[in-house]
């Protein structure tokens, strides 16, 4: 179902509402964002995709994600890009990702791994709220030696709140971390 536009007095000033959809199986991101702004994802899945969400190019501010699930997938949300744009007032709250392998990315060359994360946050993003989320290793606990973390920042952050469960992840918090798997 496509997402669907909602007066803002209708909705506490939103523009969009993505709400009960389900991507299954896609080699790229199940849902995305680009120059949007005053958007909530609720009740979504995807199930078998490489991302649950992208969001990395331009403004993308006062983003919502609650109550989705992304299942076995590779990774769970990014945004941010070191390069440009503005990227605040994320909030991650209530969401399920059960995370798979790392991935293998055919798309370049030479092909390397891409590490599996439940949030990757690039650049400078702000205001930034990932709370009452479960993280959660498909295959039995991963390591990041293994191609797995939970939640990981680049870049100068402010006004990061982060409390969530993890479980087989080893690796909850990363700073920096890197793209591809050494």
């Amino acid at each position: 179902r496509p997402p669907r536009s909602i007066r803002g007095e209708q909705s506490g000033g939103r523009a969009a509402l993505v709400e009960g959809c389900r991507c299954i199986g896609l080699d790229g991101h199940g849902y995305g964002a680009a120059n949007s702004e005053n958007v909530l994802f609720l009740n979504n899945e995807a199930v078998g995709c490489k991302t649950f969400f992208n969001g990395d190019t331009g403004l993308n501010r006062n983003i919502s994600f609650a109550a989705n699930r992304a299942i076995r997938c590779n990774q769970g949300i990014h945004f941010g890009n070191p390069g440009s744009g503005e990227f605040s007032g994320f909030q991650i709250v209530g969401n399920t990702f059960e995370l798979t392998e790392k991935w293998l990315n055919e798309k370049i060359s030479p092909q390397k791994y891409e590490y599996s994360y439940g949030v990757r946050m690039s650049g400078n993003v702000r205001e930034v709220a990932i709370v009452g989320n479960e993280f959660v290793s498909a295959n039995g606990t991963r390591t990041l030696l293994e191609g797995m973390y939970g939640i990981g920042t680049s870049g100068s952050n402010t006004g990061l709140r982060v409390a969530n469960k993890f479980s087989g992840i080893a690796e909850a918090f990363m700073s920096e971390p890197l793209v591809y798997v050494p």
